[in-house]
C-alpha cells in the first residue's frame, strides 16, 4: 500500500476540463466579442477586427487548450483575457456607434459624369 500513497503523491499539478464553467464563460465571452465584428451589415474597419480577432483567438486557443493547462495558469490568463475582451468589446461598439453617427443623414450622390460620391442628404 506504501507504493500506491506514493504514487498518489506524484499524480502531477491539476489541470482543468474542457467542460469546466470557467472555460464555457470565456469561451462564450470570446464569441460574443467575434459577434460584434462579424454582424452583417456593419462599418467597423478591417484594422479594428483583426485586434478584436487576435484577442479572441488567444482566449478560444486557451479554452480549446484547457485540459493541458493548470488550474491556476488557467484562471490567471483568462481573467487577463476577460478583462482585454470586455475593453475591446465596448471600444467596438463605440467606433460603431460614431461610425453610424457620422454617416447618418449621408446619401450617394450623382457626379454627373456616371459615378457617385458620398453626400449629405437633401431634406
Amino acid at each position: 500500500m506504501a507504493g500506491a500513497d506514493a504514487n498518489d503523491e506524484d499524480a502531477g499539478p491539476e489541470m482543468i476540463g474542457e467542460n469546466d464553467p470557467r472555460v464555457k464563460k470565456l469561451q462564450e465571452l470570446a464569441w460574443s466579442l467575434q459577434s460584434v465584428t462579424n454582424r452583417p451589415g456593419n462599418r467597423l474597419p478591417e484594422d479594428a477586427k483583426r485586434a478584436a480577432y487576435r484577442i479572441t483567438t488567444r482566449a478560444i486557443s486557451l479554452c480549446t487548450n484547457a485540459e493541458y493547462v493548470e488550474v491556476e495558469d488557467f484562471v490567471k490568463r483568462a481573467k487577463s483575457l476577460t478583462k482585454e475582451i470586455e475593453d475591446k468589446k465596448k471600444d467596438m461598439q463605440e467606433l460603431e456607434e460614431s461610425i453610424k453617427t457620422d454617416l447618418s443623414g449621408k446619401c450617394f450622390r450623382s457626379t454627373g459624369n456616371g459615378g457617385y460620391t458620398v453626400g449629405q442628404r437633401s431634406t
